[in-house]
């Protein structure tokens, strides 16, 4: 958390995937992939993590990976994505050959 999910860690104009950022709180940015040379303005979110009725998130255990269901709401829109609008992606922490964290498309060696 509290750290942008980017290949390299990084955004930059030669990236073909944006990043996302999920801040403790509960806040965060999205960008949108676009292309190489192409960056749109990370998009404002709120993330939450979805769970059962006693509040215990909801996560898939395997020997090398755990997988979490996140929900983005949009905060203000953009291109792709109008203000008040839901994303549903995986969260997966990958636990070898080598560690890493995956939000959609976007990822971050640990």
């Amino acid at each position: 958390m509290d750290k942008l999910l980017c290949e390299g860690g990084q955004s930059g104009p030669s990236k073909n995937a944006g990043c996302v950022q999920l801040n403790s709180d509960g806040s965060g940015t999205w960008e949108n992939d676009a292309g190489p040379g192409q960056r749109m303005p990370p998009a404002p979110v709120s993330w939450f993590i979805v769970t059962n009725s006693e509040g215990v998130p909801l996560k898939n255990d395997g020997a090398e990976r755990k997988t979490w269901q996140v929900i983005f709401r949009f905060e203000q829109g953009d291109r792709y994505n109008p203000q008040g609008s839901l994303y549903a992606v995986a969260a997966t922490l990958v636990l070898s050959p080598q560690k890493r964290v995956i939000v959609h498309s976007k990822y971050r060696d640990l």
